[in-house]
């Protein structure tokens, strides 16, 4: 009889076990399969509120104002936007391939970046200005170094979209590893 209720305890223990097991892995699955979707939409998100910002201080301020001093209070008020990794940043290009604004490199604004290449020897800025050329807005993915270590390469994924006044496309985006590392912290706190 003990024999018995032992192997009826143990059985129960482990069907409970499987059972948690396999839950486990079907949340793992169904992180790793959202974590991309969600970070693009973040992305997009992010420059559609930025887009929405420099056009209301646009509207708002374009008569009664300089241009010079308008540009500046719209990349003013653009760099303060938080992102969700401290890896991410806002970024703004001219058509004509001048950096108006980098929030995590601000010592470059003004440099003429048309002619910077990835790593894998794309003229990544041609494309994204391109691509706001013939769509307006866009996702665009391409191999970039991270802040602070810019000899590695990682895969990015960015968000672009022009902003017509003064012809300028606004982006960020998320590097793969940093939404893989981020979904492996959450999979592991639950």
């Amino acid at each position: 009889e003990l024999e018995e209720a032992e192997a009826e305890i143990m059985g129960n223990v482990q069907e409970s076990l499987k059972e948690d097991v396999l839950r486990i892995q079907d949340y793992i699955n169904f992180s790793r399969n959202t974590a991309r979707s969600t970070s693009l939409t973040s992305i997009k998100n992010s420059i559609l509120e930025a887009h929405s910002l420099a056009m209301n201080i646009y509207e708002r301020y374009k008569d009664v104002m300089a241009e010079d001093e308008l540009k500046q209070i719209i990349k003013t008020t653009l760099a303060a936007m938080i992102y969700e990794f401290d890896d991410s940043y806002l970024f703004i290009i001219s058509m004509d391939g001048v950096l108006e604004l980098h929030t995590d490199a601000p010592e470059t604004a003004g440099q003429n970046v048309l002619n910077s290449k990835t790593s894998d020897s794309r003229f990544i800025l041609k494309e994204m200005i391109s691509l706001a050329e013939k769509r307006g807005e866009g996702y665009i993915d391409y191999l970039w170094p991270k802040p602070g270590n810019p000899d590695v390469p990682y895969e990015k994924t960015s968000y672009i979209k022009l902003f017509a006044p003064y012809q300028w496309v606004l982006g960020t985006g998320n590097y793969q590893d940093t939404i893989t590392k981020h979904t492996q912290e959450l999979v592991l706190r639950r």
